[in-house]
């Protein structure tokens, strides 16, 4: 019998053909641990996009006006990863309600994700930098024109 699985979204868990055109339905019983595991994948995602937002609001209580971008850009990506964890914990949660046979991976998310998280991690380091080093020429500047 041909997979429609993939073709019409349909599962076919549960079905056992025993011979031409006689297909008997057997209910098949999804563990909880299934359910547990998708539950534990989603609240370390939302962990991790906590610990984002948290560092964004650090940054953008305690830094200068420059930084304050990079908080801002860091706090947008801690609200992109929560959206990410709850559409990957919805999905997954209607295929196993469906009993889909799968794949409950994701190949690409994490990678699109770290797309996000490392030029804001770029941008900030360099916005520090850059406002770091004009505090030294500026104050060197200073200190060159007071020798003269």
């Amino acid at each position: 019998m041909p997979d429609f699985s993939k073709v019409f979204g349909i599962s076919t868990a549960g079905i056992i053909h025993t011979g031409p055109n006689k297909p008997i339905a057997v209910p098949l019983r999804v563990e909880p641990k299934v359910y547990f595991a998708n539950e534990r994948t989603f609240l370390s995602w939302t962990y991790t996009s906590i610990l984002i937002a948290g560092y964004s609001l650090t940054i953008l209580a305690f830094g200068d006006t420059l930084s304050r971008v990079g908080g801002a850009v860091f706090s947008s990506v801690g609200v992109i990863f929560m959206t990410y964890a709850l559409v990957q914990y919805e999905r997954r949660l209607r295929m196993i309600r469906r009993k889909d046979a799968g794949p409950y991976d994701d190949k690409y998310g994490p990678y699109v994700l770290i797309g996000f998280i490392v030029p804001t991690i770029i941008l900030n380091l360099y916005l520090t930098y850059r406002y770091r080093y004009e505090l030294y020429t500026d104050a060197m500047d200073k200190i060159n024109q007071q020798k003269v």
